[in-house]
Formats: C-alpha cells, sequence, structure tokens
C-alpha cells in the first residue's frame, strides 16, 4: 500500500481479528484453493479467481465439526498433550465432559455402561 511514496505496511493482527469477528471462512477456502494449485503447479486466471470468491460470498460457510472422542481414542499416548492443546477451548471442555461421562459408566459394578445384575 503506498501513499506520499512510503510503503504502508499492513498489521498482520488486524486482518485476523477483523476474520474472526465475521467469522468468513470464504478467505480460508481461497488460501487453501491457492496452495493446492500451487503444489500442483497450476495456474489461474485473475478473473476466474474473483468469479469464484463471488460464487462462494454468496454461501454461508461453516467448517465441519470434529467428533473429539473418536479422534482421542485414535491418539497415541505420546501425541496426547500435543493433540489436547490444539483443540479450542469448547472443544477441550466438550472432551472433558465425555471423558468424566465414560469414567462413570466404567466403574465397578458396570460392563460396557450397563449394571450388572445380582442374583
Amino acid at each position: 500500500m503506498y501513499q506520499s511514496g512510503k510503503t504502508m505496511k499492513m498489521v498482520q493482527s488486524v486482518i485476523f481479528n477483523k476474520k474472526e469477528v465475521m467469522k468468513d471462512y470464504t478467505s480460508e477456502i481461497m488460501e487453501d484453493w491457492f496452495a493446492m494449485l500451487h503444489s500442483n503447479h497450476v495456474g489461474v486466471q485473475p478473473k476466474a479467481t474473483t468469479l469464484l470468491k463471488n460464487v462462494l460470498d454468496r454461501y454461508d460457510i461453516k467448517p465441519k465439526s470434529k467428533d473429539i472422542w473418536k479422534e482421542f481414542m485414535s491418539v497415541r499416548a505420546g501425541e496426547f498433550d500435543s493433540w489436547y492443546y490444539s483443540l479450542t477451548s469448547e472443544q477441550q471442555a466438550e472432551f472433558n465432559l465425555m471423558r468424566s461421562r465414560a469414567r462413570e459408566m466404567s466403574g465397578p459394578g458396570f460392563v460396557n455402561g450397563k449394571d450388572l445384575l445380582k442374583g
């Protein structure tokens, strides 16, 4: 960006804060798309990029939700800390709730989450 012959730099944190407030995933999709194009040595006309952005802006795009428990079951013991701290605070709370429920259901007197019948 130029102003009176001086080069101005955009502050990255301002861009990220704006993106978080708007919850606009179009730019993330476009960045992923450009990365995939670049890794496959494919070029795209600038007009095609503009058209794709216009199409994506028409939709309310939301990311897929993660199945936290399913991921947890496939994480190795040495990778648990890095996996756990990569979760958002909401995902950590959800995981902790599911883990506490699993502990309650696996105590003495339970088999596969069911009470043992005594006879």
